[in-house]
């Protein structure tokens, strides 16, 4: 089954298949799954369940309409392992300073339970260590979770990418939309709690800043 973007409310994932047994009926209708959705332009997430017979989707029971992705910019989401939590990843609001720096907001990875009738119901949200979050991926096993940033945190002013007009060891990466120099990209990683969904940060213990602390994060380069 193939499914096309709508507007600009686009295909986040379907959740697993819940199947309605037992029936000895020749036509029957029922849900044959919820497919989660993701609206950017208001930074909306919601939830539909899949009509077997027709492949109509109708609002998944209780969730009303749509409720906020906890973030801003909506652009992946991705299913836990059993199909009780799913993580929406917000790339967050960039806004371009005079001197070509970027000051970020509502970025980060907001958490979702899924109710039995496919409902959504927010738990929480966490901060990727990096700015301009572009994918998010889990683990074959489910028990990890990355975040590809465009960016690396700048050292004190984690919602902030500086800019330099040259290359240098901090903004090595050219940016040609705005003619300036940028820092590097990293991947965030985080275990994952399957019991409740929680996230907790992944140190680098193979790279450390320039107080000998380990990162928080893995650097990818440009």
């Amino acid at each position: 089954m193939k499914f096309w973007n709508l507007g600009r409310v686009t295909l986040a994932l379907a959740v697993s298949l819940v199947l309605v047994g037992g029936m000895s009926s020749c036509h029957y209708n029922y849900t044959n799954a919820y497919v989660i959705v993701k609206g950017s332009q208001y930074n909306q997430v919601a939830s539909y369940r899949l009509d077997n017979d027709t492949g109509q989707l109708w609002p998944a029971l209780n969730s009303g309409n749509n409720i906020s992705s906890g973030g801003q910019d909506p652009v992946r989401a991705v299913l836990l392992l059993g199909g009780r939590y799913v993580y929406v990843l917000n790339h967050g609001k960039p806004t371009v300073n005079s001197d070509g720096s970027i000051t970020w907001s509502g970025g980060n990875i907001s958490v979702f339970s899924i109710g039995g009738d496919g409902t959504l119901s927010y738990q929480q949200s966490y901060p990727s260590q990096g700015n301009g979050s572009v994918r998010v991926a889990l683990s074959a096993g489910g028990t990890n979770l990355y975040v590809l940033d465009e960016y690396e945190p700048t050292p004190g002013n984690p919602n902030y990418t500086s800019a330099s007009p040259t290359a240098t060891p901090a903004n090595p990466c050219y940016d040609s939309a705005s003619n300036v120099y940028r820092p590097v990209g990293d991947i965030t990683v985080f275990s994952i709690d399957a019991s409740t969904g929680r996230l907790y940060l992944v140190q680098n213990q193979e790279q450390q800043n320039s107080s000998g602390t380990d990162l928080t994060y893995f650097p990818v380069g440009c």
